[in-house]
């Protein structure tokens, strides 16, 4: 009996864009089109959440997600995968969605991050 084969959602999307577009860009346009699924996901989710005051427009709200979820998704995902010794691709749909969901509020997750980086760097 074989071993199964590896099925997370960038071997799914690669597969898919292989049949399209060639196998030579699949892998790239697999990981994108699984980030862009789960960034529309975490916008609707921080739409949502939303002030409806807030004085960011909805239109910057979706901007400003898009160009950190491109950006930071991809050094986030490999930065919990040499934590947890597994692959990054197990994380980009998870870290995708989880941007831009967060909202408004990362400013109070951002604080959350220095306190324990603060504390990490203290007990050393």
């Amino acid at each position: 009996m074989s071993a199964s084969p590896d099925l997370d959602p960038v071997s799914i999307a690669a597969a898919i864009a292989g049949s399209f577009i060639g196998p030579q860009l699949a892998p790239y346009i697999g990981a994108y089109s699984v980030i862009l699924v789960a960034w529309i996901g975490g916008v609707i989710i921080g739409l949502y959440r939303r002030d409806p005051a807030s004085r960011m427009s909805a239109a910057a709200f979706i901007a400003v997600t898009f160009v950190m979820t491109i950006g930071l998704t991809a050094f986030i995902a490999s930065s919990l995968a040499t934590k947890f010794s597994a692959e990054s691709t197990t994380f980009l749909f998870p870290v995708a969605l989880i941007i831009p969901a967060v909202g408004d509020s990362w400013i109070g997750v951002a604080q959350w991050v220095w306190g324990r980086f603060r504390a990490k760097a203290e007990k050393e």
